[in-house]
């Protein structure tokens, strides 16, 4: 078993969402706990647990907020983008880059030979992820692009929260006014530049999926009848001849 209780997504998606979260509530409302604080072991693991929650917290926001709400209800899901079938956005350019025409066919092709998949939606998108994850090079790349935009996607939202925090503090319990400020809008800041990466990882991620999928190998054909000898050519025109 490894020594670190956590994967690589724990610690892009959860973890990193959540310390960044404590830590601007420990410098913009009173008290000592984590940035300043001398921590023993046990509480350094609390910590640790109490950052893995609030990251879970985050992902559940984030995922209502982003992804259920500005990704499939506005911008659509990366499938239909990349397909071309959604009204391309000026705010988010990169985001509605197609695929190539040509592996945009072959994937379309591929899928209704396969499963009679025929139009472009999450049908598409999971059977290709499914047939694209059995390729070895095609699963490390998009784990790494799943730990990208699940770091960018929930950093995103705790940033927003964060900033939110810091006009808490600002407001109502006095903190450094400077300071804080700073902090709000470099978080504010921070969260703008996540969404756009959030983006980016999810469309690449949808990327991968297809053309991995159109570089599989092809797809088996019934193979064609051995030719027939010229033997066997007479001995069918003479069984077609009628009786005398």
């Amino acid at each position: 078993m490894s020594a670190i209780p956590f994967t690589a997504y724990d610690i892009f998606a959860y973890l990193s969402s959540g310390f960044f979260v404590i830590a601007s509530a420990d410098l913009a409302l009173p008290g000592n706990w984590l940035v300043n604080a001398q921590l023993s072991v046990i509480q350094g693991v609390v910590w640790i647990a109490v950052a893995y929650i609030t990251g879970h917290v985050m992902a559940q926001i984030s995922s209502t907020l982003l992804e259920k709400g500005l990704v499939k209800r506005i911008l659509g899901t990366p499938e239909v983008a990349l397909f071309g079938e959604s009204r391309r956005r000026r705010l988010f350019p990169g985001y509605f880059e197609t695929l190539p025409e040509r592996i945009a066919e072959r994937v379309r092709e591929r899928a209704a030979a396969e499963a009679e998949i025929y139009t472009v939606g999450r049908d598409l998108f999971y059977f290709c992820d499914a047939k694209a994850r059995k390729e070895p090079s095609a699963t490390t790349h998009l784990t790494i692009f799943l730990g990208m935009y699940g770091f960018a996607r929930n950093v995103c939202v705790a940033a927003l929260v964060s900033t939110g925090v810091f006009l808490v503090g600002l407001f109502f319990y006095h903190a450094p006014r400077e300071t804080t400020i700073f902090l709000a809008c470099a978080s504010f800041v921070t969260a703008g530049f996540l969404l756009y990466r959030y983006l980016k990882f999810l469309r690449v991620y949808a990327l991968e999926v297809f053309t991995a999928y159109a570089a599989l190998d092809p797809l088996p054909t019934d193979p064609e009848p051995p030719a027939l000898s010229k033997f066997e050519i007479g001995l069918r025109r003479v069984k077609r001849q009628p009786p005398a």
